[in-house]
């Protein structure tokens, strides 16, 4: 939209002294004559009215210069006698005489440039008046407030007494012009008075409403939502950085424009239904106000409660209310899901995933579909904002950004229809199963949470796919070390634990728990166990946990005696397998697994077991992590810390020595020793009150809610998972050439490929000797042992 002063220069012509007397007191006499008069006459007197006016105005400004300031008021108080008059004019004239576009073309446009004009001027006076400023005060606001009475009389004309036929073409022509004018005096008016904007913009949008059907096609809805787009943003950007301590008043007026905006945005919205969609700049502005929440104001602006309290209450109705006048078309929906995030990175990640959120709480239906699944390619972005302080709230409650999508979806979830419940299964399916850490996590809590209000046989039903799915997974070995492991036995852990009896036993029958040891290990013997006794149970799971040498040796001399109590075999068992890992010195692999599965046996039957096993268990663990090996240490800190942390073993049971090898070792595990103290209260406390280790201590991981966490957060933000595929109609390299093209090789020449790979081994190893094997070099020939290991164990 173009400038208003470039339309309406102020350095125009002016006539000669005389012949402007002489027309304001011709124009005076024809103002006071409204007996007889004709449309041609009243159109006459409009014209003659705006010239003089703005001869008026324009000699006002010209004075300045010379520092006439008896001059420049002698115009302001024409200018405004001439306007009080014409709208007394207005008012006598369209009461007598038939008001309608084809008599009257004149008087909507000139009307509307006379108020443009002059509220103009009154914009810019304060900017150019200089030293006559203060000396115009009273005339410039007799000035205002005659213009002000022209308007409301020109607007409630519009709107009750004039016609248009917009069966003409001239017709409407003159009413998208007069449409134009009047949006140019609402950019206007802003400045001037909030009373004065309200009215214009409430007297437009009922003048839209009057003619929709014939302006649909037109640009007034386009025009209207870039203006009142930038009007919304302007003001809050303007709250955003005036709002320290202290400012609480000048914050106020912005706000209320800015909600005011956003609920004439409503309105027009409501009216434009059927036109032309324009939904970008809609899209961005609600992006930018969810963004500029109050916690968000709170923990990074570190603006005061009592404004971010205001901002909320003026903002967060009026934009929701704006979401559901626009969530009924398809057309916003689609808009909504194609927004590209590379334009929201950082904090503009926020107001994206509220948006979304609002749509499904809005609008819930099996079409929404699709925005459940644009938020869950939303989700890799998130890693900041999901572990940092911001929250919103929902039904009085305070949720975390995570936690609150989740609400949502779950919510929103339970609105679906069949078919759409089980398009959101295969949603949650391909989500649990991809890479993305995120992703599988919101999968895998949205499953449960669904879970726990669902139909029994809904529960066992969804339990028995999903350990079908695992069967299948399970004979691939990349899967074993796969973040889908852990995600998808997660999730069938806890659907299991839904299950009714009846429907756990039979799943057990099917998938019997020595066959599926990593599967039912992390469950209690309770819920796995049925009417089986606690040792049979333990049996059963022992045989999934060791080969058949292993389990006699294990078994033998534990078999129970008359008297022998349940917890006395499965202790002392537990013991010797505890003991019997100090000396395992087979393949490090083997028994590094050996290991985890050890510890997931003891964590399933920790309550049985006696006081004594407990210490002697807690004894070896810290004398294998006392020896130094990595991956035992992955294995078994946390486990180790974990004793002391439920009260299972005194605090003397603590061992110096092992926090002192986890803390001053290599980086790697010195993080995860950080990371697993962070979590364990208890201990991390006995770790500080020791001086010897306050060294290694020292330098931790940043806390949550820390500036260091936070950018700790943000360095790591654009690194993305990847591993082996787990599918055959996984992609490959090869996979988009037909099978029928690939090269084959002879066995000469499959020969030479083990030879290269032997020869490429040894430079490597030579190469490590010298020391040139950086940590990115090393996960990479990671990744190519597991590939090898993959095609021997096919």
């Amino acid at each position: 939209m173009s400038d208003t002063q470039e339309n309406f220069n102020f350095d125009r012509p002016i006539m000669d002294t005389k012949s402007y007397e002489i027309l304001i007191s011709k124009l005076k006499v024809s103002l006071c004559d409204v007996d007889g008069c004709t449309t041609n006459h009243f159109n006459n007197v409009i014209l003659e009215c705006k010239t003089c006016i703005e001869q008026c105005l324009c000699a006002a400004m010209n004075s300045i210069d010379s520092l006439n300031c008896n001059y420049l008021l002698s115009c302001l108080e024409n200018a405004g006698c001439l306007l009080q008059m014409l709208s007394d004019f207005i008012r006598k004239v369209l009461a007598s005489i038939p008001s309608v576009c084809s008599n009257m073309k004149q008087y909507p446009t000139a009307t509307g440039c006379i108020i443009l004009f002059v509220f103009n001027h009154c914009k810019t006076s304060e900017c150019v008046y200089g030293e006559c400023l203060l000396k115009a005060q009273r005339q410039l606001k007799e000035l205002f407030r005659t213009c002000h009475e022209l308007q409301l009389t020109y607007l409630m004309s519009l709107e009750t007494h004039f016609t248009f036929d917009l069966s003409q073409a001239d017709d409407l022509g003159v009413l998208l012009e007069v449409l134009d004018i009047n949006l140019k005096i609402s950019q206007v008016v802003e400045n001037l008075d909030i009373k004065t904007m309200a009215e214009q913009w409430k007297a437009y949008t009922a003048l839209c409403d009057k003619y929709c059907k014939y302006i649909e096609d037109q640009h007034i809805y386009r025009n209207c939502v870039d203006m009142l787009c930038e009007m919304v943003r302007r003001n809050m950007k303007n709250v955003l950085e005036t709002c320290t301590d202290g400012a609480g008043k000048t914050v106020i007026r912005p706000v209320k424009v800015a909600s005011f905006g956003i609920k004439i945005l409503t309105k027009l919205c409501n009216i434009f239904k059927k036109a032309t969609h324009y939904n970008d700049e809609i899209i961005y502005l609600l992006i930018f106000l969810n963004t500029y929440n109050a916690s968000y104001l709170e923990t990074y602006l570190k603006i005061p409660s009592e404004i971010t309290k205001l901002i909320e209450e003026n903002t967060r109705a009026p934009s929701v209310a704006l979401v559901e006048a626009l969530v009924a078309e398809e057309a916003f929906i689609h808009d909504i899901c194609k927004v590209n995030e590379v334009k929201f990175e950082n904090e503009k990640f926020i107001g994206y995933l509220i948006l979304l959120t609002d749509v499904m709480r809005i609008s819930p239906s099996d079409t929404r579909l699709n925005v459940m699944s644009r938020m869950f390619r939303l989700l890799p972005d998130g890693h900041v904002w999901f572990n940092v302080e911001i929250e919103m709230e929902l039904d009085n409650k305070r949720f975390g950004l995570f936690e609150y999508a989740l609400t949502v979806g779950s919510a929103f979830a339970r609105t679906l229809s069949g078919d759409g419940y089980a398009a959101l299964e295969r949603l949650l399916l391909t989500s649990l199963l991809e890479t993305d850490c995120y992703g599988a996590l919101f999968a895998a809590d949205l499953w449960i949470l669904l879970m726990r209000s669902s139909d029994s046989r809904l529960v066992a039903e969804t339990a028995s796919f999903l350990i079908e799915v695992y069967r299948s997974l399970a004979r691939k070995p990349a899967f074993h070390r796969s973040p889908q492991n852990v995600h998808l036995t997660r999730v069938v852990r806890n659907l299991f634990g839904l299950c009714a009896r009846r429907d756990k036993d039979r799943i057990l029958n099917l998938y019997k728990i020595e066959d599926h040891f990593d599967l039912w290990s992390g469950l209690t013997p309770t819920e796995v166990g049925g009417r089986r006794s606690a040792v049979g149970t333990f049996v059963a799971m022992l045989k999934g946990c060791l080969d058949i040498d292993e389990m006699e040796n294990a078994l033998l001399p534990s078999n129970p005696v008359a008297g022998e109590r349940p917890t006395d075999l499965i202790s002392g068992t537990l013991s010797t397998l505890w003991s019997e890992s100090r000396t395992d010195e087979g393949d490090e692999a083997l028994r590094c697994e050996r290991i985890r599965r050890l510890t997931a046996l003891t964590e399933t039957f920790g309550p049985l077991l006696s006081e004594e096993a407990v210490r002697e268990i807690h004894g070896t663990i810290g004398d294998l992590l006392r020896s130094g090996d990595e991956n035992v240490a992955f294995v078994l800190f946390q486990k180790y810390c974990s004793f002391y942390e439920r009260g299972l073993v005194p605090r003397d049971a603590l061992s110096r020595d092992v926090f002192a090898e986890s803390l001053e070792a290599d980086d790697p595990i010195h993080r995860h020793a950080f990371v697993t103290l962070q979590r364990c209260g208890r201990v991390d406390r006995v770790v500080r009150e020791d001086p010897t280790l306050v060294g290694p201590s020292a330098d931790r991981e940043p806390r949550r809610g820390t500036p260091q966490f936070e950018l700790q957060l943000r360095s790591v933000r654009s690194h993305r998972f990847s591993h082996g595929c787990l599918s055959d109609e996984s992609p490959s390299a090869d996979a988009e050439r037909p099978r029928s093209k690939r090269m084959k090789l002879d066995d000469d020449e499959r020969e030479d490929l083990i030879s290269r790979i032997e020869e490429n081994v040894r430079r490597l190893s030579e190469l490590k000797a010298e020391g040139g094997l950086s940590d990115q070099r090393k996960a990479k020939l990671s990744n190519v042992f597991y590939k090898l290991q993959n095609i021997l164990e096919s």
